[in-house]
């Protein structure tokens, strides 16, 4: 499996070459349909020389998830970013702990648990209750679909829109972080498994012109 670094690579010369350059809301951006990375979940960090890995922020955003806090109180230690989609009382939707820490996630154990062949161990995370008029916080991650083959636990994460800088670079550590933690919950129950391959498609990739000298 290629790293996170490799594939990132790959994909930014895929957006430069066959993608498009458009305005959605006004913000000028390179992006590109049905983009795919291939990773191992063992190593999900984005660091170079040109884009250093933000470990304050990534920990702080770690932290905040576990808590399972909508109020953007807490993350704005770390980050201004969330003040722009919050609502007017400081809460936004996209606290993937709040929404995956739960019923969605031991739904997954359950099912893997229940039969190991399953084709059914899906979290979903953008969900009916977040499409209201006014809604600045459209969370971007649509499901994660977990599944074993040859004793190694796989996933694949969909996306309808992500941002290759603010948006994988610390989705795809988060969502690493879940694949190791089901994987290890299920070792109670398979004790030889293994971590597998990350799948990360987005419908939609991109990264916008604040960053278009750093790709």
């Amino acid at each position: 499996m290629q790293s996170i670094n490799q594939e990132v690579h790959r994909l930014l010369v895929d957006i430069n070459e066959n993608g498009e350059t458009r305005s959605p809301r006004g913000l000028l951006v390179k992006e590109l349909e049905l983009g795919k990375l291939t990773i191992s979940p063992a190593y999900p960090l984005l660091d170079t020389e040109a884009r250093p890995f933000n470990w304050k922020y990534f920990m702080g955003e770690l932290a905040w998830y576990l808590l399972k806090d909508n109020n953007i109180e807490y993350i704005n230690h770390f980050s201004s970013f969330w003040k722009n989609i919050a609502d007017d009382y400081g809460f936004i939707n996209s606290n993937y702990g709040k929404i995956l820490f739960g019923d969605q996630l031991q739904w997954v154990i359950d099912a893997l648990k229940k039969d190991k062949n399953t084709r059914q161990a899906i979290a979903f995370v953008n969900q009916p209750k977040f499409q209201y008029e006014g809604n600045k916080d459209f969370v971007c991650t649509m499901y994660l679909n977990f599944w074993i083959k040859d004793d190694a636990l796989n996933m694949k994460v969909q996306m309808r829109s992500n941002d290759v800088f603010y948006g994988l670079s610390y989705d795809a550590p988060f969502f690493a972080f879940i694949q190791q933690t089901v994987c290890i919950w299920l070792r109670r129950t398979y004790p030889e498994l293994q971590l597998g391959t990350y799948h990360h498609f987005a419908d939609n990739i991109h990264y916008y012109q604040r960053h278009f000298e750093v790709a």
